[in-house]
């Protein structure tokens, strides 16, 4: 324990027998105290803590101090008395909770941590990128009348469909006698801001609000008005002078980029202009079914008359991981780098793509293993929050082969849903809130039973559901029957290809015809 946090106890804990005592510090000087006190103290506790061994517990640090000033003959009348015990009591409190502070730090970090700090801290040991919301997109068509003129619609102009902002992210164009043309639009609203830089080696530099809105793919850094390279996996492969810079997710959702010390990467010279473009998005809040929609061009000039459609249906937008992703699958992620070699790694780099829920990859041994044609062929069963249609899917090939170190063929096979209804009679204690209890076990079967990693030839026994069913927390104790109706056999997967897919859940809620033994007469005096 530093020097520095022992003073701050000495004195906490003088201003707490003063405050009980008023006339302890009349005949004796408050340094001199101070000084005796930390320097016992000194004496007592250990020039490093074992915390597999050691108990930080209030009544063995009492007794060691107590032990210790007995030493001291100016110590051993101050001690029984309630002044001496009531200040050792506020040390040994103040110590006790300093030890427990630094035990459960290493725990934390030896269990891969509980909370979203300690997570998102191993997370980021291992080389873990977190990633935050994906913005949807959606194609569409842009039309104008006056085709004699070259005419450009700039970056990171803003439209809204549904009132929805989208953004450009590159310049479109209609060169002379271009009536339309098609291009990409994201969801998001644009945010900019300048920084001034210092010109150390490996200056960062942070920025955002703590909404966890920041776009995963949309963080722009210009200098003097030129655009540098963005990373987001190995700034150490960056050439001298590179003018890139490496950007991470921060554990409060605000991002944070670095640049290079000039052998790895360029050092921002401080008189440069250095100007942040960034993408605030909803995620999956913004995909929608409809096509055929009117876009609008909210930066447009009065003088020129431009209208758009939509051509395809808003899609891809996926929200942040939950943390729970990134303490379990973090470990596995690292190993893989998002170069995917083994079967497993592949799953690594698929789980992290926007939308997948779950995935299973299969090679030549397990599709045809008779067959030299299917060497290079990669069975890829994917199963996503929401169907993908074709540009979807190839959006996501696309993906895994940019992060594969050869060159695979990915074959898509989708996965199986196997139908399942779940009916059952739910007996709850009279003060129960029915509606309340309902509900919460409805989201507890999604949740424990529902699409989820790991889903894919994952087999739901009768015993599961009717486990779910009997709640946890305060509604184990509101909930006293469970009668499972439906499916009335356990749900087998032999196929790892196929998944249980809930399609109904209807709950029969009541009061349970229990007698309980509040309340009656016969039990009066037992």
């Amino acid at each position: 324990m530093a020097d520095t946090s022992l003073n701050v106890i000495v004195s906490s804990a003088l201003d707490v027998v003063y405050s009980q005592n008023q006339s302890f510090l009349q005949t004796v000087e408050r340094s001199r105290v101070e000084a005796a006190l930390l320097d016992a103290l000194t004496t007592v506790m250990p020039k490093s803590l074992t915390l597999d061994s050691d108990k930080p517990d209030f009544e063995s640090i009492i007794l060691r101090l107590v032990q210790e000033l007995q030493q001291s003959q100016a110590w051993v009348d101050i001690i029984p008395s309630g002044t001496g015990q009531t200040l050792l009591r506020a040390i040994a409190a103040g110590m006790s909770y300093a030890l427990l502070a630094s035990e459960r730090a290493y725990q934390e970090v030896m269990n891969k941590g509980s909370s979203p700090t300690a997570i998102l801290a191993n997370a980021s040991l291992l080389g873990v990128r977190i990633q935050r919301n994906t913005p949807a997109r959606v194609k569409v068509r842009f039309t104008r009348a006056d085709v004699d003129t070259i005419y450009t619609i700039p970056r990171f102009s803003k439209f809204t469909i549904n009132g929805v902002p989208f953004f450009n992210r590159n310049i479109l164009t209609f060169n002379r006698f271009d009536v339309s043309i098609e291009t990409t639009l994201y969801q998001g609203l644009i945010y900019s801001g300048q920084a001034s830089m210092s010109g150390i080696p490996f200056e960062k530099i942070s920025f955002g609000d703590e909404n966890k809105l920041i776009s995963n793919e949309d963080v722009y850094v210009f200098v003097d008005d030129i655009e540098w390279d963005r990373t987001v996996t190995s700034p150490w492969k960056w050439e001298i002078d590179e003018e890139a810079f490496y950007e991470r997710t921060l554990s409060n959702g605000n991002v944070e980029i670095m640049f290079g010390d000039r052998r790895y990467g360029k050092i921002i010279d401080p008189q440069s202009i250095l100007k942040i473009v960034w993408s605030e998005t909803n995620g999956s809040a913004s995909n929608a079914s409809l096509s055929s929609q009117v876009v609008y061009y909210e930066d447009a000039p009065t003088t020129i008359e431009i209208t758009g459609e939509t051509l395809t249906t808003v899609f891809g937008g996926a929200d942040m991981e939950a943390l729970s992703f990134y303490k379990e699958m973090a470990p596995h992620i690292r190993p893989a780098q998002m170069v995917a070699n083994r079967r497993g790694d592949h799953r690594a780099v698929a789980l992290q793509y926007p939308g997948v829920v779950d995935a299973l990859f299969r090679g030549q041994a397990e599709l045809n293993p008779g067959k030299r044609s299917w060497m290079n062929v990669m069975g890829a069963t994917v199963l996503t929050k929401t169907e993908w249609v074709t540009s979807e899917w190839d959006a996501f090939k696309k993906y895994m082969e940019d992060n594969t170190v050869f060159r695979l063929e990915y074959l898509r096979l989708d996965p199986i849903a196997e139908d399942m209804d779940i009916v059952a009679n739910i007996g709850c204690i009279p003060s129960a809130d029915l509606d309340e209890v309902e509900q919460y076990l409805k989201e507890a079967i999604q949740i424990s039973l529902g699409p989820r990693r790991g889903i894919l030839g994952y087999s739901v026994y009768l015993s599961d559901i009717d486990s779910v069913l009997h709640g946890e927390g305060k509604y184990k104790s509101l909930i006293e029957t469970v009668e499972v109706l439906e499916p009335t056999t356990h749900k087998l997967l032999t196929d790892k290809t196929k998944y249980n897919r809930i399609v109904n859940v209807t709950l029969n809620m009541s009061y349970s015809t229990r007698k309980s033994y509040s309340g009656r007469l016969d039990m009066i005096g037992a």
